[in-house]
């Protein structure tokens, strides 16, 4: 609390909190009142959910939202919880609130598991959706939904949805008809519409049994199959790239960008093969493996290439 009466004191801009508990009694109220110190600054928020009856939790947000008018990121942090019969009140009571934030343009919101015979969150979410006219990234983190053939048309196909940057595990069957700069998901649905994507950013899973279909297939399909990909992220959980993998990439003469995350619980990575096709590769701008690998979200170079 003396920290953020001395950052307002100094008008200093704290811009980002990394955490808010909303948890009950006081410590709501004394959570309010610093957030409200920076008001005018802050403009990045986590909100961490508790389990439990939320009833005070929305009024403590039906203060403080409509004053902290510069935010432009929002996350809506869960854990391992279900939407249970205490949640409808509290996403009835927020998203009426994000609809009054003119700057929010990034929402983050899970994990969250819909247990059946509740309430529809999808209809829910997807009204909300309808109504914003401000959201240009919406990231859905481990969301469950039901009934979700609503929403993703909503996303992947309507031309009056603001969202361009769309960030979820899991798709339907939807095709992406729209423009959207940034997709990230796991590779995991049918071929859909990527030729609509700028920047495709894929996490191909390793099969969990012998007969599980093997999705670099599907990856090399795209590649050579969408030229409007300018750039793609492979998010690597195994130990190596397949060489069909590589020899997709080594055709392809769109990519301007190339990105990999590295995920693998493997103490050894075989990477020279990939840096090789890089490094010859006519179109791809970032040769340098300090600039095309990513490790915990950084760029560093400490693998044997």
């Amino acid at each position: 609390m003396e920290d953020l009466i001395l950052l307002a004191a100094r008008n200093a801009p704290l811009k980002s909190v990394g955490k808010l508990e909303l948890q009950t009694g006081d410590k709501v109220r004394l959570a309010v009142q610093q957030l409200l110190l920076v008001k005018d600054t802050l403009c990045y928020l986590s909100i961490w959910i508790p389990k439990g009856d939320l009833g005070e939790a929305v009024q403590a947000l039906t203060i403080l939202l409509p004053r902290l008018s510069n935010l432009t990121h929002i996350e809506l942090l869960h854990g391992h919880i279900s939407v249970c019969n205490s949640q409808p009140q509290f996403y009835q009571g927020i998203f009426p609130l994000l609809l009054q934030l003119p700057l929010l343009q990034h929402l983050s919101i899970g994990e969250i598991k819909i247990q059946r015979g509740n309430y529809d969150f999808t209809a829910l979410f997807v009204d909300y959706l309808e109504q914003q006219q401000t959201l240009t990234s919406l990231r859905l983190n481990h969301v469950a939904f039901t009934h979700s053939e609503r929403l993703f048309e909503l996303l992947l196909q309507s031309p009056q949805c603001t969202i361009s940057h769309l960030d979820t595990p899991h798709l339907d069957h939807t095709r992406i008809t729209k423009r959207l700069s940034k997709l990230s998901h796991y590779c995991l649905s049918d071929f859909n519409g990527y030729e609509n994507v700028d920047h495709l950013e894929l996490t191909v899973p390793v099969p969990k049994k012998e007969r599980s279909p093997d999705r670099w297939n599907l990856v090399c399909d795209i590649i050579a199959s969408c030229p409007s990909i300018q750039q793609l992220t492979i998010t690597m959980t195994a130990s190596s790239l397949p060489l069909r993998f590589l020899n997709a990439l080594n055709w392809n003469y769109t990519l301007r960008r190339f990105y990999l995350k590295n995920e693998s619980v493997s103490d050894h990575i075989d990477l020279s093969q990939l840096n090789l096709v890089i490094q010859a590769h006519p179109t791809i701008e970032n040769k340098q493996m300090k600039d095309y690998l990513i490790q915990n979200g950084k760029h560093r170079v400490h693998l044997d290439v």
